[in-house]
């Protein structure tokens, strides 16, 4: 079970326990398998993850090699952040960036 109130004090914010209540209730889990993608660009992205075990990293692709760019840890948010809160597709030019599963 996802601990709701504890990830929410990361923000030094004390919410009433109704408000915790309800972000629990709109919460759902996802495993996202090592290799597997948790965004693909150009795609809209629709979810807010919160890494709970393991590691996510970004990346792009120039010329065939892959370049790390940020590295998501335990206890970390991650999504593609512009693309989740317009509701629009990934930006092109973000070039061709991946999330994608690392096992630790």
């Amino acid at each position: 079970m996802i601990d709701v109130g504890r990830i929410l004090n990361q923000f030094d914010i004390n919410f009433p326990q109704e408000e915790v209540e309800y972000v629990k209730s709109t919460l759902s889990t996802k495993t996202v398998k090592k290799d597997d993608y948790f965004f693909i660009p150009h795609n809209r992205c629709n979810e807010l993850g919160f890494v709970i075990k393991g590691l996510l990293r970004s990346f792009i692709i120039v010329d065939d090699k892959e370049y790390n760019i940020e590295f998501y840890f335990e206890d970390q948010f991650v999504s593609a952040f512009t693309s989740f809160l317009t509701h629009l597709p990934s930006d092109w030019r973000q070039r061709r960036r991946y999330l994608r599963s690392r096992k630790r």
